[in-house]
Formats: C-alpha cells, sequence, structure tokens
C-alpha cells in the first residue's frame, strides 16, 4: 500500500485506540488500581488495515514485547505471556521492528482494567524501499497551556505532515505540556497529537511529570510509556525517560540493547540534553547520536563519534533568540542528515525595496551556516565573523573573507557555534564556541595558537563576546567566567559564582576596574545578580544587580551602567554598588515573567542613549533627561524569534553609530539608518532575512552578517 495511504488508514484506527486511553484516565495522576492478572495476548499481521484481526490474517512469530521491566519475543503462534507477578506493570507494547508501519498505537495502559484482559497488536508490513530512505521529523517543548496552543500544535503538525520531505513520523522530545499536573493540558495535547496526519511519539520533558509518588503516571495515562523503542531503517530508535530515570529502566535499556540493537546505528531521544555527568553511558551504550530539547535552544556539537542535537522550541522564540521550528532528518540506510526548518511568519508580504538607500551592495558571501548575534570585526583588510551551525553539516566556527572582495581568506572549524563577535589581538584573532573553550587563531592562516577551556570544551552553553583588556581576555559564562593572558590562553583567574542555565548572549563590560557581566534568572546567594561586578584583577564579586535578567551587554558611561533587562526595561544603575537608579519601561510591564527579552547593548552618544525593546522598537532617551527623544517602530519579524512569544514581534541588531548616524538592523528583514538628534530616517535596506548582527562600519562601507548566512559588504554614501 501506498505510504500516504497507510497513513490515512493509521489516523482512524487511531480512534478506537485513543477513546479507550480517556475512559482510562479517570484515576488521574494517583497511582492506584494496578493491573492483578498476567499479560497476555498475540501480534498478528493487519493485512487489510481495520485494527481486527480476520481468520486470514498471520500471526507473527519473533516480534519484541515489553511490560517496561522485561523484554519478551512472541511465538511461533504470535503469543506473549507476562506473568506479573510484582502485579506493578502499567503498560504493556510493542517494539516495532523493521519491516512494519511506525504507529501510534503501539502501546496498551493496564490501569484501571477490574479483570484480565487479552491484548491484541496488529502490525502491517511496508516494504523494504520505505526504510532504506526516509525522514521523520523532532519537534520539542510544545508546551501546550490552553485551546490557543492546541490549535497552534495542529497547524504546526500539518504544516509538518505537507513538508517536502514527507515525513514518515514525528518525535516530540519532551514538555509536551506546561503542567503534567493538569488534565486539561495532557487532553488537548493528546486530541491534536491524534488528529497529526502522520504518527507522533512522545517521551517525557521535566514539565511533564506530575506530583505524587509516580511522577509519570499522568504521562502513561495519555501518553503511554515513558521509555520504549523501535527499530526504522539502518536504525534502532531508543525513546528515553531523562526526568525520572531509575534501575528498572536501566536495566531495561541494557537488555533492549542487547536483544534489539544489534547491526543498527542506535539514535537516543530524551528530554534534558547530553552533559558531562551523562554522556558515558551513551559512550558504552554504543549510542549514534542523541536528540533532546529542554533548554530552547540551538546546539550541534560531537563528542567521542556522538552526534547531539539540541533543537528549539516548536511554537515560540526559543531562549537563546532560535526561530521557532521543527527539525527534519533524512535518514539512508545507515546514516541521516538534518535541517532545521524555521516558522516563517504567513502574514508577511514579501517587503518592497525603498526606490532609494544610502546603502548599495558591494558583495555579499554564504558563510554555509548562519548568522545570529555574531558581528564582524576588521582586521589587515579581513572581515572575520562567527559562524552558526543549525542544520548539522559542520560549518560551526570562524570566517575570514577578503574586505574589498568578499572571497574567502581562511576558516577555523570549531566543534560547537561561535554564537557572538570574535576579537582581534595583535595577530591573533580570539573566539569564544558554544560548548566552552575558548580559541586565539593565527589572524594570517586561521590555525589556532592557544585555546583555554572554561571547566569543559562541550557541555557548556557560551553565548557571549570576549573582551581584550590590557592584554587579557575576559570570557566565559557566570558559571565559569575567566581572565586568562591573550598571548597564551594561561589563565590567570576564573569566577564560579553562577551557573549556565539559561541561555543569555550577555557579554562582558569593562570599566572602573570592574568587569560587568549577567545571565538569565540568575541567582547567587538566593539574591538576584542579573548583572554582577568582578574585580578585574582578582575576579572576586563586588555586588550584584538586583534585575532578573539580561541579553545583552552594558554600557558603561561617568559612573553609570545601562543595560535591557528581560522584564523591557531599559535600566540605568550606578556603578559603586549595582544599584538601579532609573528605568523605562520600553514594553508595559506583564509582571515578572514578562518575556519581553531584548538582546540589544546601547550605545551612547554625549548624552543619547540609542537602545531598543524586543518587540522591535528602536528608542533614543536622553539619560539626562530620562526622556524619550524619539522612537521607531520596525515591522513584523520574518521568524518567530522572541523568547517565549508566540507572535511576530521584531528583534533588533545592536546599533552603530557612525558621525551622527544610527545604523541597526531588526527582525524584519531590513537595516535602518536614522539621525541620532532628530530620528530622522535616513534610509533603509531590505536583506529579506533577519539582521540581528551589528553592523560594523569602516569609513564609507558597512559589514554586517544575517539570519541567511550571508556576509554582507556595502558603500555608505553619505
Amino acid at each position: 500500500m501506498k505510504r500516504n495511504n497507510l497513513r490515512s488508514v493509521s489516523c482512524l484506527l487511531y480512534f478506537a485506540f485513543l477513546i479507550s486511553i480517556l475512559i482510562q484516565s479517570s484515576a488521574y495522576c494517583q497511582r492506584e488500581n494496578l493491573y492483578l492478572f498476567p499479560i497476555k495476548g498475540f501480534v498478528y499481521e493487519d493485512v487489510n488495515g481495520d485494527n481486527q484481526r480476520n481468520p486470514e490474517e498471520p500471526f507473527l512469530k519473533d516480534i519484541p514485547v515489553s511490560d517496561g521491566q522485561t523484554i519478551q519475543f512472541t511465538s511461533d503462534d504470535g503469543r506473549f505471556h507476562f506473568a506479573n507477578d510484582k502485579q506493578n506493570a502499567k503498560y504493556i507494547f510493542v517494539c516495532t521492528p523493521n519491516g512494519f508501519q511506525k504507529r501510534a498505537d503501539f502501546y496498551r495502559i493496564l490501569l484501571d482494567l477490574k479483570s484480565e484482559q487479552e491484548f491484541a497488536f496488529g502490525l502491517r508490513k511496508i516494504s523494504p524501499e520505505n526504510e532504506s530512505e526516509f525522514s521523520f521529523a523532532q519537534i520539542t517543548d510544545v508546551h501546550i497551556n490552553n485551546n490557543e496552543s492546541f490549535l497552534a500544535f495542529q497547524k504546526a503538525l500539518a504544516e509538518i505532515a505537507n513538508h517536502l520531505s514527507k515525513p514518515d513520523f514525528i518525535i516530540a522530545t519532551g514538555d509536551v505540556v506546561s503542567s503534567g499536573d493538569d488534565k486539561n493540558q495532557l487532553s488537548l495535547y493528546q486530541k491534536a497529537a491524534h488528529n497529526s496526519p502522520i504518527p507522533v511519539f512522545n517521551l517525557m520533558g521535566n514539565h511533564d511529570r506530575c506530583k505524587g509518588v509516580d511522577k509519570n503516571i499522568a504521562f502513561n495515562y495519555f501518553l503511554g510509556p515513558e521509555y520504549y523503542s523501535f527499530n526504522h531503517g539502518g536504525f534502532h530508535f531508543l525513546i528515553l525517560n531523562s526526568i525520572t530515570t531509575n534501575t528498572l529502566e536501566q536495566a531495561w535499556i541494557k537488555e533492549d540493547l542487547e536483544k534489539l540493537a544489534k547491526g543498527k546505528k542506535v539514535i537516543a531521544f530524551q528530554h534534558y540534553p547530553p552533559y558531562n555527568s551523562t554522556i558515558q553511558k551513551f559512550v558504552d551504550w554504543g549510542v549514534y547520536a542523541i536528540f533532546s530539547g529542554h533548554w530552547h535552544s540551538s546546539k550541534l556539537s560531537v563528542y567521542k563519534g556522538i552526534r547531539c542535537i539540541n533543537t528549539p522550541c516548536l511554537l515560540f522564540g526559543g531562549i537563546d533568540f532560535s526561530p521557532s521550528g521543527f527539525r527534519i532528518i533524512r535518514a539512508r540506510y545507515s546514516d541521516f542528515s538534518t535541517e532545521y526548518i524555521p516558522t516563517r511568519n504567513p502574514n508577511l508580504a514579501q517587503k518592497e525595496k525603498p526606490s532609494s538607500s544610502p546603502l548599495s551592495l558591494i558583495w555579499r558571501t554564504p558563510s554555509g551556516g548562519t548568522i545570529d548575534f555574531s558581528s564582524p570585526i576588521h582586521l589587515e583588510n579581513m572581515v572575520i565573523i562567527g559562524i552558526k551551525d543549525r542544520n548539522d553539516n559542520g560549518p560551526n566556527g570562524v570566517l575570514a573573507l577578503n574586505a574589498s572582495t568578499g572571497e574567502k581568506v581562511w576558516f577555523a572549524k570549531t566543534d560547537t557555534a561561535v554564537n557572538n563577535s570574535p576579537v582581534s589581538y595583535k595577530n591573533f584573532v580570539i573566539a569564544q564556541e558554544m560548548g566552552g573553550r575558548v580559541h586565539a587563531f593565527d589572524s594570517r592562516t586561521g590555525n589556532e595558537v592557544w585555546h583555554y577551556d572554561c571547566l569543559d570544551p562541550h557541555f557548556r552553553w557560551l553565548y557571549g563576546a570576549p573582551v581584550i583588556h590590557n592584554e587579557k581576555v575576559f570570557a566565559g559564562s557566570s558559571k565559569w567566567f575567566a581572565s586568562v593572558d591573550a598571548a597564551s590562553g594561561r589563565e590567570i583567574w576564573h569566577n564560579d559564582d553562577g551557573y549556565d542555565w539559561i541561555s543569555s548572549y550577555c557579554s562582558p563590560s569593562i570599566g572602573e576596574g570592574k568587569v560587568l557581566f549577567g545571565g538569565n534568572w540568575l541567582t547567587i546567594g538566593k539574591k538576584n545578580h542579573g548583572v554582577y561586578a568582578m574585580d578585574i584583577a582578582t575576579g572576586k564579586r563586588l555586588w550584584g544587580c538586583d534585575v532578573i535578567g539580561v541579553h545583552g551587554a552594558a554600557a558603561i558611561r561617568n559612573g553609570h551602567f545601562y543595560i535591557n533587562d528581560i522584564e523591557g526595561n531599559f535600566c540605568v544603575g550606578d556603578m559603586a554598588n549595582g544599584k538601579i537608579i532609573w528605568k523605562y519601561p520600553m514594553i508595559p510591564s506583564r509582571g515578572k515573567w514578562n518575556n519581553n527579552w531584548s538582546p540589544v547593548t546601547p550605545v551612547l552618544k554625549d548624552n543619547i542613549a540609542i537602545t531598543g525593546s524586543s518587540a522591535g522598537t528602536i528608542f533614543a532617551i536622553d539619560v539626562d533627561k530620562k526622556a524619550i527623544v524619539w522612537q521607531y517602530q520596525t515591522g513584523e519579524s520574518i521568524y518567530r524569534c522572541a523568547p517565549y512569544n508566540t507572535d511576530y514581534r521584531s528583534l533588533l541588531s545592536s546599533p552603530a553609530l557612525s558621525g551622527d548616524l544610527v545604523f541597526i538592523g531588526s527582525g524584519d528583514g531590513s537595516i535602518y539608518i536614522f539621525d541620532i538628534t532628530t530620528g530622522t530616517k535616513k534610509g533603509e535596506y531590505v536583506i529579506g532575512a533577519p539582521v540581528l548582527s551589528k553592523p560594523l562600519i569602516m569609513e564609507n562601507r558597512l559589514y554586517v552578517g544575517s539570519y541567511d548566512g550571508n556576509i554582507y559588504a556595502f558603500d555608505i554614501a553619505r
């Protein structure tokens, strides 16, 4: 049968299965009414797809079946039997082998069944070519919490099913709802997954657990087992519970890999990304790749041959400003490639290019990756910029181009993304990669001269740019922030007062003998330290500023620091003690979780600060008079990038000043030019992709990166 017909039949058959699960959910979140009988049943070939065994349909032998505690294979007559002596099994499921369609009704819930049952599983055969080359999708952190998100989820599932790659199934890597204690949220998610044109396989996230002794039971009632496996193509799909894992699950995994993974590449799926404390078990298991979520961020890396792929959220912007979307995995025999598909604004018409602009394009060079907030630097007639890979094809690193022609001079590959700008020191280019390593590259060749690891080189989440001051490099995150000698990479001091959680593009700022740094939701000693100061000579923490968090760096001037907090405020603080003196709400407050996170680092000229909100509004603020001088609203964003927001508000790049002009990029795909004093718009250039990279201006030349992965060079007509 053709693949599309198989999908249609599968959706119809799943309806009856769904109704049975809904009926059983009456004892929601209570570990009672366990199944008191042996678990028995059979597996057969569902030839006609009616989900009932007819006399002519054969039983299937050697099909792996599990109660979540052990695995057995069906006998010659297709039967299985588990004694269930401890009467603690919550479900029974088939580990669907190669040669059969992957269906969402692969399990049965045992809870609340008052009499002994016989469980029947029908499998439908598929042709070998359906498995030699196939695709599937990963989604993550859906966070269903109301009817609006339910409808958005349904729409997203339809979009995935209609993607050109025609995925066979979807794997959702956790946090499917916002609260595992909310029956309505789980029911809405279950309904949307049932309505999906293609099967959705689920696993637990930390938001999906419920209260009580058994924190998995709500998930079990609505969505099935919290760990399981199946084989498809040249791969063994291992679905894991990384939230409440226990010795029972670990023993089951060992048996599963021994019995079912031989000759297959093992792909693991779990909510939490691997950390240095958890990665070794995957090495021991011989895992080929790990797909994860949780961080609401994009991160791709390789550790001891294991491909680690972390994907952003499906329905709202990531904490690292990644656009919402899904990942398509294209498998061919025993290998695969991935592509991240961002959700494009459906209401945004192609932007008309202004009839005239002071910017004229000289050259445009593709990087092979994407460019978010990394901004170019200029050194020895080269433009040098950090590159981020979202598609698992390798271009993480630092790219140097000829400033006159745009031709490639060198590329220095890194294991993980270079999320922010490099800096230069003499003949060195110094860059910080996401995994935790700081590199010094020879500016002439791109060869590494030295590197320094901020605690470890693989499992950190670093987004800021390093800073050079007095022949020292300042880099890291609040979990491990260091001062190192710029010539040798030798550590001078490090401060480990904070932690990595959660992604922040804050870069260090230096002034008045202090290093200012920060993060998001950062508390030290149970107090907010969204921004804090360290002694530049020793790294000792001097004070903490009572803001929830920041994504941009601080500007420092005349004893004050200037920041945008994640509650939507432009804040002015005292460099002596970290106290906020005054603030201006760029976006009206919505309480503690305002979710108006601006990545903009303010710039100042005399008494005028240029900054911007996470809703695409550019502000000029007189910091002496504490008053708005002018403001400008940019258009809707091409992608949905603002953290936790489901609309298409535009993010902004940090502004660049040149004389009396302000240059700033927007998520609406344009570079804008304004008179700093009056706010008069002097021009606009439409690139057509988000421009979050701060423009670099060298006399009458402007260089900038864009989300489309291109680096652009313009002449400026003044």
